[in-house]
Protein backbone atom coordinates (compact mmCIF):
# COMPACT_ATOMS: atom_id res chain seq x y z
CA UNK A 1 0.00 0.00 0.00
CA UNK A 2 1.27 3.44 -0.93
CA UNK A 3 1.74 5.54 2.17
CA UNK A 4 3.51 8.55 0.71
CA UNK A 5 2.31 9.75 -2.71
CA UNK A 6 5.07 12.37 -3.00
CA UNK A 7 7.66 10.05 -4.62
CA UNK A 8 5.12 9.16 -7.30
CA UNK A 9 4.30 12.82 -7.89
CA UNK A 10 8.00 13.64 -8.15
CA UNK A 11 8.49 10.75 -10.57
CA UNK A 12 5.62 11.90 -12.79
CA UNK A 13 6.91 15.48 -12.80
CA UNK A 14 10.37 14.30 -13.76
CA UNK A 15 9.01 12.08 -16.53
CA UNK A 16 7.05 15.05 -17.89
CA UNK A 17 10.27 17.07 -17.89
CA UNK A 18 12.12 14.30 -19.72
CA UNK A 19 9.35 14.06 -22.31
CA UNK A 20 9.53 17.80 -22.88
CA UNK A 21 13.28 17.56 -23.36
CA UNK A 22 12.88 14.74 -25.86
CA UNK A 23 10.15 16.57 -27.77
CA UNK A 24 12.75 19.19 -28.61
CA UNK A 25 14.72 16.66 -30.65
CA UNK A 26 11.92 14.49 -32.02
CA UNK A 27 12.14 15.98 -35.51
CA UNK A 28 15.62 14.56 -36.06
CA UNK A 29 15.66 11.87 -38.72
CA UNK A 30 17.14 8.46 -38.08
CA UNK A 31 20.08 9.42 -40.27
CA UNK A 32 20.67 12.58 -38.23
CA UNK A 33 20.35 10.63 -34.99
CA UNK A 34 22.85 8.00 -36.09
CA UNK A 35 25.29 10.56 -37.46
CA UNK A 36 25.20 12.92 -34.47
CA UNK A 37 27.00 11.51 -31.45
CA UNK A 38 25.97 14.42 -29.22
CA UNK A 39 22.31 13.95 -30.11
CA UNK A 40 22.49 10.21 -29.41
CA UNK A 41 24.18 10.81 -26.07
CA UNK A 42 21.62 13.46 -25.14
CA UNK A 43 18.73 11.10 -25.86
CA UNK A 44 20.42 8.19 -24.07
CA UNK A 45 21.21 10.31 -21.00
CA UNK A 46 17.69 11.69 -20.91
CA UNK A 47 16.05 8.27 -21.15
CA UNK A 48 18.48 6.41 -18.90
CA UNK A 49 17.57 7.85 -15.48
CA UNK A 50 13.86 7.64 -16.28
CA UNK A 51 14.16 3.97 -17.17
CA UNK A 52 16.31 3.10 -14.15
CA UNK A 53 14.30 4.80 -11.42
CA UNK A 54 12.75 2.48 -8.87
CA UNK A 55 10.15 3.36 -6.22
CA UNK A 56 12.49 1.72 -3.70
CA UNK A 57 15.13 4.39 -4.32
CA UNK A 58 15.06 7.48 -2.16
CA UNK A 59 15.65 10.01 -4.94
CA UNK A 60 13.13 10.26 -7.78
CA UNK A 61 15.99 11.06 -10.18
CA UNK A 62 17.47 7.61 -9.60
CA UNK A 63 20.97 8.93 -8.91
Amino acid sequence: MLTDPEPVRARLALLAEYLGDLEAVQDASLEQFLADKKLRRYVERTLGPAARWSPNEGDARGW
